[in-house]
């Protein structure tokens, strides 16, 4: 039994010392890059609505002026 444990012992040491921390820093690199990617796109995404803001903010005030010389009342409550 003595000599089956040393080397259960003897093979569980090199796993144990680089497959256990390999494993571990591939999983957080691969864990940081998911995390980094989502903040990304989401980074473009709130790029995208900003822009698509300021084209509709400027369409606005188009439309104001617009009105404004048509329907210079048009402002106004009745």
């Amino acid at each position: 039994m003595s000599t089956l444990m040393t080397l259960l012992i003897i093979l569980a040491f090199p796993i144990v010392l680089v497959a256990v921390p390999l494993w571990l820093i591939l999983y957080f690199r691969n864990r940081y890059q998911a995390d980094h990617s989502a903040n990304h796109q989401d980074r473009k995404r709130f790029d995208s609505a900003c822009n698509e803001i300021k084209h509709l903010q400027k369409r606005l005030e188009n439309l104001e002026a617009i009105l404004d010389q048509e329907a210079p009342r048009w402002r106004e409550k009745d």
